[in-house]
């Protein structure tokens, strides 16, 4: 009995993320990410004031720029004391995991810059909502802040 409920509990499993799709992270191409993404949450919350958020901006080339990001969801030590930073560099989209639960990343990789003598690379989660693709950087279980494709540079 105990053989087949396992048996029966893992085709559950399996078929599981073929009438819950909604509920599996996103599998998305470079396409998907070449464009501008502004910050849409910040840790403090939604409100955020006008012309103070961060964005990236993607290029096709594999070059991003990006202006006033939080610092500390994206540099971990020997940084100046600003709360906010900008910088460019070059990024990669990670392949999509084999793990269907697993989350695909854009991989970061920050060339030196005013304030930033030395490179450094940092990674940037792809999320999905009714809207469409977010990407969200997290610090613990708890702070996310969050960018979301715009047409414009601008604060909601």
């Amino acid at each position: 009995m105990r053989r087949m409920t396992m048996f029966v509990f893992g085709q559950m499993l399996f078929i599981l993320p073929i009438f819950l799709p909604g509920c599996l992270p996103p599998r998305v191409k470079s396409d998907g990410i070449v464009g501008l993404w502004v910050e849409v949450k910040t840790p403090i919350g939604p409100i955020i004031p006008r012309g103070d958020c961060g964005s990236f901006e993607f290029f096709v080339d594999g070059k991003f720029t990006a202006q006033n990001l939080v610092r500390e969801y994206f540099i971990l030590a020997g940084v100046s004391p600003t709360l906010r930073i900008s910088a460019s560099g070059t990024w990669e989209l990670e392949p999509a995991p084999q793990d269907p639960f697993a989350f695909q990343r854009v991989n970061l990789k920050f060339g030196p810059s005013e304030g930033y003598p030395a490179r450094f690379g940092s990674s940037i989660r792809i999320s999905e909502n009714e809207q469409g693709y977010l990407l969200v950087n997290w610090i613990g279980e708890s702070r996310a802040i969050t960018f979301a494709r715009k047409d414009r540079r601008e604060c909601q």
